[in-house]
């Protein structure tokens, strides 16, 4: 019985070892690069969320976030519509 857990869990090592690899640490430093000020040649300038706050206040992104938004409704109701019509 023992023997059985840890051969499973020696199953898991590899995938485990790949979703941290591949998934975990590029999402992290993603996190901790969106926190910075940072052109890729000079050193990193930590500033918080000074990012985000002036993404938001942007009025580019205020309008394609509108229109992602308006977008997605339209295809998920046209989609859905189309699968029971055809169901």
């Amino acid at each position: 019985m023992v023997g059985e857990k840890i051969s499973a869990y020696f199953f898991l090592v590899p995938a485990l070892v790949m979703v941290i690899l591949f998934l975990l640490i590029p999402a992290g430093y993603t996190v901790v690069v969106s926190l910075t000020k940072w052109d890729g040649l000079s050193a990193p300038k930590f500033i918080g969320l000074g990012n985000y706050f002036r993404f938001i206040q942007d009025t580019v992104f205020i309008t394609s976030l509108k229109n992602t938004i308006i977008w997605v409704i339209f295809t998920l109701a046209l989609s859905v519509l189309l699968g029971l019509l055809i169901a």
